[in-house]
């Protein structure tokens, strides 16, 4: 959100109660909080940044306490830029900390341990004492991660905003003008579809009403056409891949984006956590459609969102393309299961 602090549970109950008590009564504010009595308000969420013109009050000025609150008001110097990721450098070193890398080793130990005992982590039954150590593993690795990434956001971002603070001062004693000459960063945008790409690029080529810019708009017109027909998904721990600049041409006949995937590049006997849907559906982009999940579980827990959609009562097709092309047809769910598993190697059902 660009807030100098960061946005917890805690700020959002110490700013509300900041401007409920210059505006309400001390009853009304311990009511709104829950609190009972003003005690627990002055130690813990009474604002330290006192909203009165003082210097005007003892030279007998008038004051100026409305522009006193506008200054102190936590949007106040808001700025979104400052919501920077951290750095990939930066997260290895996290991984590389002694206490990361001892919770990640005993994480490694225990999982060798139950594919052992087992075949996988996933036979474990809950019951065996070390697939709750296990889990208790991986639950204070992931806990002491995002503790060292919060740690670095919170520096980074106060950081961000000395810095800003420097800069202005440094405007103001030098009459107005920047000192660092520095270019602006230019916020780079990832377009992974190549539809997005293309209007982007026609975006800036100028008036798209002069008539020599009629194969731009033929090409806009396409483009959103091509877009709307797509189904985008969230990026789940994958990376995204960014367009060439040679691809983002305005002539969408010529681009190599835009050929429709041919069956033979959806083999027969596809990879075991692929969804089966996914890769007949035309209308997601080919890394979409060949996406592999990293646990069975989290397969059939995306496949059992296509299967309730499906009419128990008609007869079902194999949406697989090569499958599709032949019209093969099955009698029903559990058919379509039997033949996912006998035919491409995907098992869409709980063992």
């Amino acid at each position: 959100m660009g807030y100098r602090e960061p946005v917890t549970w805690y700020w959002l109950r110490r700013l509300v109660l900041n401007a409920v008590d210059g505006a309400g009564s001390e009853e009304v504010r311990n009511q709104v909080a829950g609190h009972l009595d003003s005690r627990t308000y002055r130690n813990n969420y009474q604002d330290q940044h006192i909203s009165l013109d003082v210097a005007s009050l003892v030279r007998g000025r008038p004051t100026e306490d409305t522009l006193m609150q506008k200054l102190n008001h936590a949007a106040a110097d808001i700025d979104p830029d400052c919501n920077i990721p951290l750095a990939p450098e930066t997260l290895q070193q996290i991984a590389s900390l002694p206490d990361v890398a001892a919770l990640e080793a005993e994480c490694c130990r225990l999982a060798q341990a139950l594919r052992d005992r087992y075949g996988a982590v996933s036979g474990a039954p809950s019951s065996d004492s070390l697939a709750t150590q296990h889990t208790q593993a991986q639950r204070q690795y992931r806990a002491r991660k995002q503790y060292h990434r919060s740690r670095l956001l919170i520096r980074q971002r106060r950081d961000f905003f000395a810095q800003k603070d420097t800069e202005l001062i440094k405007m103001q004693l030098s009459s107005g003008e920047l000192t660092d000459s520095t270019p602006p960063k230019q916020k780079v945008c990832n377009l992974s579809i190549p539809e997005r790409a293309t209007l982007v690029t026609l975006a800036n080529v100028g008036h798209l009403s002069s008539p020599t810019s009629r194969a731009d708009r033929l090409s806009a017109v396409q483009a959103m056409a091509n877009l709307c027909r797509r189904v985008e998904l969230p990026q789940c721990r994958r990376g995204q891949e960014t367009i060439p600049a040679r691809d983002m041409t305005p002539n969408i006949s010529s681009s190599n984006h835009d050929k429709v995937p041919h069956t033979d590049q959806f083999p027969l006997q596809c990879l075991p956590f692929q969804c089966l849907f996914c890769l007949g559906d035309e209308r997601l982009i080919l890394a979409d459609r060949t996406h592999s999940f990293n646990r069975q579980q989290a397969l059939w827990k995306h496949a059992r969102k296509h299967l309730d959609a499906i009419d128990e009562r008609e007869k079902v097709f194999c949406p697989h393309p090569k499958c599709r092309k032949l019209d093969v047809a099955l009698h029903d769910i559990q058919h379509l299961k039997n033949h996912g598993l006998r035919e491409h190697g995907i098992r869409l059902q709980c063992r």
